[in-house]
């Protein structure tokens, strides 16, 4: 499932045409960071990992559509924060990767 959202994020992210190239390809290199931690972590801390990165992939759908509703694109990032919260403590790396394209998405308008 993990895996799974990721490529749908890379592939939004691909197709997006209201995000740069350069920007586009800075997502993509954090999203390959991000799934090298995943790949690094004990099986069970799956649910954790499943949660955040479905908040994730909210968060994407809704920064990426062509009209926002920016209660939504709150919402879902905020479920996003909060979940990569949860890890900061004892997964530091994966937190960073996950802050930093909240951060990005955030900068970009989304």
């Amino acid at each position: 499932m993990i895996t799974e959202s990721i490529k749908k994020i890379e592939a939004r992210i691909h197709d997006s045409k209201s995000i740069s190239g350069d920007k586009q390809d800075e997502l993509l290199v954090l999203l390959d960071n991000l799934k090298k931690e995943i790949n690094l972590l004990p099986e069970g801390n799956n649910e954790s990992v499943e949660s955040m990165t479905g908040f994730m992939e909210v968060s994407t759908i809704e920064a990426m559509r062509t009209e926002q509703n920016p209660q939504l694109v709150s919402l879902a990032l905020e479920g996003f924060s909060s979940s990569s919260r949860e890890f900061e403590s004892s997964h530091p790396s994966l937190t960073n990767y996950v802050n930093r394209i909240c951060d990005m998405l955030s900068n970009l308008g989304i």
